[in-house]
């Protein structure tokens, strides 16, 4: 439940910093899963804090390949600058079944 509210809020940028607090705090509960880091990367993306959001994201990828999280990372690669990576991203994405 943690980590849906994270996310909602910091999607709809609402809540100022509390999304982080609550997907920290859900990661404490329930310890590092690639789902929590994904949604932590998520959170970071909607909040700018794109080279963090790249870390977590990298980090979810490691533990379990998603293609949503391929997605993301390649948005975050788009907003750093790298396009070859962020085409890169977006190809495993719809590999994995991102459409």
């Amino acid at each position: 439940a943690l980590n849906n509210l994270a996310v909602l809020l910091a999607l709809q940028g609402k809540g100022g910093a509390e999304p982080v607090t609550l997907i920290d705090r859900a990661i404490a509960q329930a310890g590092t899963q690639a789902v929590l880091l994904d949604s932590r990367g998520t959170i970071r993306l909607a909040m700018s804090d794109i080279q963090r959001a790249a870390d977590d994201l990298r980090s979810a990828i490691a533990m379990r390949p998603a293609g949503g999280s391929y997605f993301r990372l390649a948005l975050v690669e788009l907003q750093q600058g790298k396009l070859d990576a962020a085409r890169s991203a977006l190809e495993k994405a719809t590999e994995l079944g991102v459409k």
